[in-house]
């Protein structure tokens, strides 16, 4: 069989398990950010060093994410989340399809996926790239645009139509149902500062922020990995139906893909089938969320042009 004619790799069926019958709200919208390589510690906890000593070499992590550390104060952070795995195949995939490939398995896949699983009941996926050439591009890297932190485009049941270039993150009443947004190498803090993605944050998803809190909608901000003993990631939940706080409770990629499955009624995909739902964080439904009073936003800040840390 020549590498043309390949099968596409089908994912063998596992055991569901049904965790829980809580309320999940059903927000309108929902984006996922995906950011790399950094931990929860670098991000929002505590300093390894008085900052006093270093005061310009080493600037503490809130002071280089202050939106993005406003956003945590203000959603559901979890304090002991962590990835999957060590490598981008698997924790994107994780949060994606559940379907973990193996060193043999070769694309396209043609296992569920929160993409296939929205489609098929009638909802909508996109998968925004910064830096894609274009819609459907299926093509290596270019530039600073990364094949391997998308990872709906190995997957021959996600229509071409639902890979997009970031530059058709637009209208947010318009958004599909699910949307993944994944910055480009500089702005996903994988090769850049803190500081550069924490702007970009500012830039470009701070306003569907403030956009969701008014229409039943939630944003998910997380982290593939952090190249850490323990691989703990930081994962911040916002929007109307979430209570605020810090959540000590241990997940996963899979608890979040779990999770989105639940909340559309969509059957869970892979590794997800085996993970329960996050429930604690949100009010008793969509619909009393929409009564609650609303959380604040997190403040509006002048934007102010950091200088990069230096040393």
């Amino acid at each position: 069989m020549t590498p043309n004619h390949r099968r596409p790799t089908v994912e063998s069926l596992e055991a569901r398990v049904l965790f829980s019958t809580a309320a999940l709200p059903r927000p309108d919208h929902v984006v996922v950010l995906l950011e790399e390589d950094h931990s929860y510690n670098e991000l929002f906890g505590t300093p390894q060093f008085p900052l006093e000593i270093w005061p310009v070499l080493a600037p503490g992590p809130v002071a280089q994410a202050p939106y993005l550390a406003g956003l945590a104060q203000s959603g559901a952070v979890f304090t002991n989340a962590h990835s999957i795995g060590t490598h981008n195949i698997i924790d994107y995939n994780a949060i994606f399809s559940g379907f973990l490939p193996k060193g043999t398995d070769k694309p396209p896949f043609t296992a569920p996926n929160i993409a296939s699983e929205l489609n098929a009941a009638g909802l909508s996926f996109g998968g925004y790239s910064e830096g894609l050439p274009h819609t459907g591009y299926t093509g290596g890297g270019v530039g600073l645009y990364t094949r391997a932190h998308n990872p709906w485009v190995d997957f021959a049941n996600v229509p071409a139509s639902e890979n997009l270039p970031f530059t058709k993150f637009r209208s947010y009443a318009a958004l599909p149902t699910v949307s993944y947004v994944v910055p480009n190498e500089d702005d996903n803090m994988h090769s850049g500062q803190i500081y550069e993605a924490d702007n970009w944050y500012h830039n470009n998803i701070a306003p569907y922020a403030a956009w969701a809190m008014k229409h039943n909608s939630l944003l998910i901000v997380t982290w593939d990995e952090s190249h850490q003993g323990d691989d703990q990631i930081p994962v911040i939940f916002f929007g109307p139906m979430v209570k605020p706080g810090k959540y000590t409770q241990h997940i996963t990629q899979s608890n979040i893909l779990r999770t989105l499955e639940d909340m559309y009624g969509l059957a869970p995909t892979g590794r997800s089938a085996q993970t329960p739902p996050i429930t604690n964080i949100f009010k008793t439904s969509a619909t009393s969320a929409r009564k609650q009073p609303r959380h604040p936003t997190p403040p509006a800040k002048a934007h102010i042009k950091r200088e990069a840390p230096r040393g």
